[in-house]
């Protein structure tokens, strides 16, 4: 009789082992082959380049043709997050500056944002209205374009 709890704790560790095992193996190949797959959103993937249109998607902001992205980064795990910096172009300024009616106006509190340059300022979306938040950092350049720093994060 003393053999049977035994076997049965030895069977519950080699289960507890297995899962363990399965479990890692799937997100590392998961990891492995998913490549810019693995960037998609809400895939786990950490710190992938994003593109202009998952830009715009998070922060709700129209990038006018022309626009350069510098950086972006996005990751994921249970809650999402964007940074990115990008230039927007003379002629996109005033549809740019159309597209951000969720935010508010602009001010000199930067909280947590790139400094761009000593005159920048900054707007964020209320943290009370939406479970994603978007913030931005603008400095406007001598040509007329406008260099922008987003951070974008929710749930």
């Amino acid at each position: 009789m003393k053999k049977r709890p035994v076997f049965w704790v030895l069977i519950g560790l080699a289960v507890a082992i297995l899962l363990g095992l399965i479990i890692t193996l799937a997100f590392a190949i998961g990891r492995f082959i998913g490549g810019e797959a693995g960037c998609d959103r809400g895939l786990g993937a950490t710190d992938c380049p994003v593109d202009t249109e998952t830009i715009e998607d998070l922060t709700r902001m129209d990038l006018p043709e022309g626009t350069t992205i510098e950086s972006s980064s996005y990751s994921s795990f249970q809650d999402w997050s964007l940074d990115a910096t990008f230039t927007i172009p003379a002629d996109g300024v005033a549809a740019w500056e159309a597209s951000l009616t969720g935010y508010g106006e602009p001010g000199a509190e930067c909280f947590g944002l790139p400094n761009l340059a000593p005159d920048q300022v900054c707007a964020s979306t209320p943290d009370d209205t939406t479970v994603e938040v978007s913030r931005y950092a603008r400095a406007d350049q001598p040509d007329g374009s406008v260099k922008v720093a987003v951070q974008a994060f929710g749930g």
